[in-house]
């Protein structure tokens, strides 16, 4: 289902060496963009038209509390990485030098990324237009957890306790395999336990 390398990409072997300079995201979302980036004036839609691999990174950095981020799918691709960075290694995302071991995540819903390499496991699942994903970070616990809910299913990664591997703070890493192939857009970004609890 899903390509075994991504060019240039999370677990990958093959590098990209282009690089965009990050913009500053639509009603401040604290986003930076390698590919292209939509925007409109409620939510911001992100999403690729290039030979480049679109990739999303949050600007802000997260080391304490517990964050969520919602996504919805409005084009589908069968290649979409979800998942954090350690803050430190940051240049070498920019500069494609993998793999990265503080990547940890998850390709297509439940396919993990463990210290910037892919399980053996090819996903099974199928994501749709208008689905929606939110990746959960727990930086007190050290855990991330990637949730689906028309499939009502919840992914967990816990780190390894060698902090060396991923140490905080991290950022958000987000990923099209396909450049030009996905439209995501952001629902909530970055919301803190007591807010997402609130009725929408």
């Amino acid at each position: 289902m899903m390509s075994e390398l991504a060019r240039g990409g999370v677990g990958g072997d093959t590098p990209d060496s282009s690089y965009t300079p990050p913009p500053r995201g639509a009603g401040g979302a604290p986003v930076g963009v390698q590919g292209f980036m939509m925007f409109n004036d409620e939510n911001s839609t992100f999403g690729g038209q290039s030979n480049n691999v679109p990739r999303l990174l949050s600007e802000k950095k997260y080391s304490t509390g517990t964050h969520y981020f919602r996504f919805r799918i409005e084009k589908n691709t069968d290649e979409l990485f979800f998942g954090i960075i350690s803050d430190k290694d940051h240049q070498n995302l920019i500069q494609n030098k993998h793999p990265i071991e503080s990547i940890h995540g998850w390709w297509n819903i439940d396919r993990r990324v463990i210290t910037g390499r892919k399980d053996a496991h090819l996903s099974a699942l199928n994501i749709y237009n208008g689905d929606e994903i939110v990746l959960i970070l727990n930086c007190d616990a050290r855990e991330i957890f990637l949730e689906y809910p028309s499939m009502t299913k919840l992914n967990s990664i816990r780190l390894v306790d060698d902090v060396r591997l991923c140490s905080p703070p991290w950022k958000v890493l987000v990923e099209i395999g396909k450049p030009g192939r996905c439209l995501l857009k952001l629902i909530d970004w970055g919301l803190r336990a007591q807010e997402a609890n609130r009725t929408e």
